[in-house]
């Protein structure tokens, strides 16, 4: 006669705690994701689905006198094809500044004194202490962590220092969203910034488009024309290339959130050889606080350049019904 041995308490515990965590183990895989960083000693690109979407560069990169870093280029339409540009030399007048989508300023101060210039870097050195990147199902994001610094100071200490972020979404009904979260806090006290010195008044969120191509410039008033001055051209502007087909056409909108603390932002508009930037903070200096960053926040709409006045509303409505984007 044969008797089944009934296990012990112990070992039954000891089963359901191996199950338990088999099964904890298995739901804490990672998420499928449609994104993937590569990373290599210039700094990393995004894919999605295997196809380029930017690349940020987060190693100097001389040009003209200077040298430039953390910035995105080439940032790729939704069929590949590069759309901005960097340090386009066969213009009549090179700007060896020039370089994708980046954020500058003309004049930066510490009191009374001018320390450089962050548009064309000149004194000016990024130092980018930390790039984190993060992959799940519906998002991208590239967290960087910069320090600011300046060659006109004897003990080359940081002045300032810039926590940005840089979510992508999926694309979903042919439009990629991609939103940019820059934070500045000072390091030293009397860090103060402004764009030019002119009434251009040029600083700040800059994108580097080709312009080889003709462009169309339209706003929720309707199409513009670009000008010297600054322009009211409302919360955003889109840029569209009706005179290409696919798969060179493009349609990139620049969105501003109403937390920009100069909201709505003056609008300097190229039609040639420029940067198309909503200006912040203008001509006129502000002070970078110690103790709170000043945020930026933007989005950018990468789409099949046949978006219309009432749909880039709609996009701006949803990106601004969230208070705290990214």
């Amino acid at each position: 006669m044969s008797t089944t041995k009934k296990p012990n308490m112990k070992n039954l515990i000891f089963i359901i705690a191996v199950i338990l965590t088999f099964n904890s183990c298995q739901s804490g895989k990672k998420q499928e994701t449609p994104f993937t960083f590569v990373e290599n000693e210039q700094g990393t690109e995004l894919l999605e689905n295997g196809q380029k979407v930017f690349f940020y560069q987060k190693t100097p990169v001389k040009s003209g006198p200077e040298e430039f870093n953390h910035y995105i280029h080439p940032l790729y339409n939704l069929a590949g094809r590069v759309i901005t540009r960097a340090y386009p030399k066969e213009e009549i007048e090179w700007h060896y500044n020039h370089r994708g989508i980046f954020w500058g300023w003309r004049q930066v101060y510490i009191n009374k004194d001018t320390i450089g210039d962050a548009w064309v870097m000149n004194h000016i050195r990024l130092n980018v202490e930390q790039m984190k990147t993060e992959t799940s199902k519906d998002r991208a994001k590239l967290i960087l962590k910069v320090k600011w610094y300046s060659t006109k100071q004897a003990k080359k200490k940081a002045f300032m220092e810039e926590n940005t972020m840089i979510t992508v979404y999926p694309v979903k009904e042919n439009i990629r969203a991609i939103d940019f979260t820059i934070g500045f806090k000072a390091i030293v006290p009397g860090v103060y910034i402004a764009g030019s010195d002119n009434f251009k008044g040029y600083g700040g969120f800059a994108v580097r488009i080709r312009l080889k191509d003709s462009l169309n410039y339209l706003t929720q008033n309707g199409l513009i024309e670009p000008q010297t001055a600054p322009l009211n051209a409302g919360p955003w502007v889109d840029f569209s290339t009706p005179a290409l087909s696919p798969p060179d056409k493009f349609g990139l909108t620049i969105l501003c959130h109403p937390s920009i603390p100069n909201f709505p932002s003056p609008w300097l508009l190229r039609r040639e050889g420029s940067m198309q930037n909503p200006a912040f903070p203008g001509r006129e200096k502000i002070n970078i606080p110690m103790d709170k960053e000043v945020i930026l926040n933007y989005r950018i709409i990468i789409h099949d350049g046949n978006a219309t006045i009432n749909e880039i509303n709609k996009w701006f409505k949803k990106y601004t019904n969230s208070s705290k984007p990214n």
